[in-house]
């Protein structure tokens, strides 16, 4: 079998002739410049018939090959330390570069889950205002997406670091996470962008879906039901729901009935839970009241809502 030949030894081998011709080259050429300057210096100094002369020429023999010797030793010497000094540089910068790039991945990591508990923290206005960035005409065309914006909106809110987690990083973590959530709600039946066009049907997706989520809930009565669409109770609590199916703003009296409504019932708590959104006067109201203002967006984390 042919021996395969270790052209890495060879390359040395041949590195390290180079480097032994070279330094021989400087040798003998400084040995030349060192016996020319030994020469002149004996016939400018010394006279030829003294003893100094004498001396000197039989010098001339050592002297200039010692003087090679030590510049070639001395240059050498400092070629070692700049090639030591230039290793050390290099590692110390590729240390500076691992050091930097782990603070970065540090960074990166710790904005991505801050990120995360955001979204999980206000998904229910993420969803709101994602599903009003979408603007459809009266026969259900979509004729204008600001997506876009409403998710500048909120990593504008929690002051995201664009620097370590940039934005359209960000953007698809936010899609993907709402998304996981919507399929854990549609395990349990629940589908916040899939409500019924009818009232009372709304009242019953309202408690069906209460009911997904571990409520005891029901219907009241369509006629005379005192403010409250809907009774849920869990883990002892109770709340009373007014179910407002509304193309506009909510006012302040859906905040009376649902007040009054929960005393009538001597309920917990009261709520208006609506697809739409709440007029100022109405969210004054309701503030002054204790009256929950609810999304059906809010329906999957009412209990968290109510224990906060």
């Amino acid at each position: 079998m042919r021996q395969k030949i270790d052209y890495t030894n060879l390359r040395y081998l041949i590195i390290d002739g180079f480097v032994v011709i070279k330094n021989t080259l400087i040798f003998i050429g400084i040995w030349i410049a060192s016996c020319f300057v030994w020469v002149l210096a004996l016939a400018v100094l010394f006279k030829p018939e003294s003893n100094a002369y004498s001396a000197g020429a039989i010098g001339i023999l050592f002297g200039p090959l010692i003087i090679a010797d030590l510049f070639v030793r001395r240059r050498n010497r400092i070629l070692r330390e700049n090639e030591l000094s230039a290793s050390t540089l290099g590692k110390n910068a590729r240390f500076e570069q691992q050091d930097a790039e782990k603070s970065r991945l540090r960074r990166r990591f710790v904005e991505r889950e801050r990120l995360i508990d955001s979204i999980d923290k206000h998904r229910v206005a993420l969803k709101r205002n994602l599903d009003r960035s979408i603007v459809r005409n009266d026969y259900g065309v979509v004729t204008g997406d600001n997506s876009y914006l409403a998710l500048d909106e909120f990593l504008a809110s929690i002051d995201l670091d664009s620097d370590a987690f940039e934005h359209s990083e960000a953007y698809s973590l936010i899609l993907e996470q709402l998304d996981h959530q919507r399929e854990q709600d549609l395990q349990k039946g629940f589908d916040s962008s899939n409500i019924p066009f009818d009232g009372h049907e709304f009242e019953k997706w309202v408690a069906d879906s209460l009911i997904g989520f571990g409520w005891d809930a029901e219907t009241t009565s369509g006629g005379g039901d005192q403010g409250i669409d809907v009774i849920a109770k869990r883990d002892g609590l109770s709340i009373g729901i007014q179910c407002k199916l509304y193309s506009s703003a909510v006012g302040n009296k859906a905040i009376q009935e649902a007040h009054a409504g929960k005393t009538y019932y001597g309920l917990d708590h009261a709520a208006v839970l609506t697809n739409a959104e709440f007029t100022r006067s109405a969210k004054d109201l309701g503030s002054v009241t204790g009256v929950l203002l609810l999304s059906h967006h809010d329906l999957p984390i009412l209990a968290a809502k109510l224990q906060s």
